[in-house]
C-alpha cells in the first residue's frame, strides 16, 4: 500500500496526517473538497481512500457510495469534533 488519497478540508489535520504517513513512505495526494477528490480518484490508482466524514461540500459517504460503484478500494473514514477535543483544566 503506498499510495493514498486524502480528502479532508482541516488544514491541521492535512499537515499532521500528511507528516506521519509521508514519513512511513506513502505518497499522498489531497484533495480539500468533493470534487477535487473525485478528479484526482479518476486519474489515479489508489491503495487507500481517506475520507473526511463531514464537508462544506459533502460528506465522506457520498465520495463512498460513487467509489464503491467502480472500485473496491479499502476506504477510511476520518471525524473530528472540536467539541470533544481533550483539553486539561489547570
Amino acid at each position: 500500500m503506498n499510495k493514498l488519497l486524502l480528502l479532508e478540508d482541516d488544514l491541521s489535520l492535512i499537515d499532521g496526517l500528511s507528516y506521519s504517513l509521508n514519513k512511513q513512505g506513502f505518497h499522498l495526494d489531497i484533495a480539500r473538497t468533493i470534487r477535487e477528490a473525485e478528479v484526482l480518484f479518476a486519474d489515479g490508482t489508489y491503495d487507500l481512500l481517506i475520507l473526511d466524514v463531514s464537508l462544506p461540500d459533502g460528506s465522506g459517504f457520498e465520495v463512498c457510495r460513487k467509489v464503491r460503484q467502480v472500485s473496491k478500494v479499502p476506504i477510511v473514514f476520518l471525524r473530528w469534533d472540536d467539541a470533544h477535543f481533550y483539553q486539561p483544566r489547570y
